[in-house]
């Protein structure tokens, strides 16, 4: 893809300063500056395994006009006065939210984390524009499975432990027993996040992904 890329568009690939990544090899292809790309492995960085490339273009810029704010403004649009309230209800429990620099929005019923230097994607069609933070339900927000894996433990959210065992049953659909009664809390292992849970009197219902349960072995 890389090379397709600089044979076709004038791009240059730029070093990217991260740690704890693995550094593009040569073997990969041809591309001038493949070695400067990074992979991101989940056990070492905060997200999903990633390869990453940081191109910047070797064309020159034709100036862009600024636009007004108003009609064709790239702005985002607020969130209606229901969704807001439950919005400022649900980053309280969750701080490293309130941290973040990003822009709620209400696609259908799915509420987004977008960045807020994102320009406007109007017309384009997009699996994921930001950070899934949940489904927006009467009166409550159900916070997402990638929320989850993008919150590390130390970061105030509401944690609940629990051992291989109990993984295996949550990953296969199954509520669990654990002493407690925290509402929604990030189920972790080993002090990783694996998910999310709701605990109520003692039992954690199940919310891990439907699409994504297997029978572990």
């Amino acid at each position: 893809m890389m090379a397709w890329l600089m044979e076709e568009y004038p791009f240059a690939i730029e070093a990217i300063d991260l740690d704890n990544v693995s550094h593009g090899r040569s073997e990969w292809g041809e591309a001038p500056g493949i070695e400067k790309t990074i992979r991101l492995w989940p056990h070492l960085n905060q997200g999903e395994g990633h390869f990453a490339a940081k191109l910047t273009s070797q064309a020159e810029a034709a100036p862009v006009k600024k636009k007004k704010k108003g009609k064709g403004a790239t702005a985002k649009s607020p969130l209606d006065a229901a969704t807001q309230k439950l919005w400022q209800a649900f980053r309280k429990d969750f701080p490293f939210l309130q941290a973040l620099n990003a822009t709620p929005q209400l696609l259908g019923e799915n509420l987004w984390l977008v960045p807020e230097e994102m320009p406007s994607l109007k017309g384009i069609k997009l699996m994921r524009p930001g950070l899934h933070v949940g489904v927006v339900k009467k009166n409550r927000i159900e916070p997402s499975y990638a929320l989850a894996l993008a919150i590390h433990a130390e970061e105030g959210a509401p944690t609940v432990p629990i051992t291989l065992p109990q993984w295996q049953q949550y990953v296969a659909g199954e509520t669990l027993s654990v002493p407690g009664n925290a509402g929604w809390v990030i189920l972790t292992v080993d002090e990783i996040p694996v998910g999310f849970g709701k605990q109520v009197q003692g039992t954690v219902k199940n919310f891990f992904p439907k699409g994504l349960r297997f029978k572990a072995i």
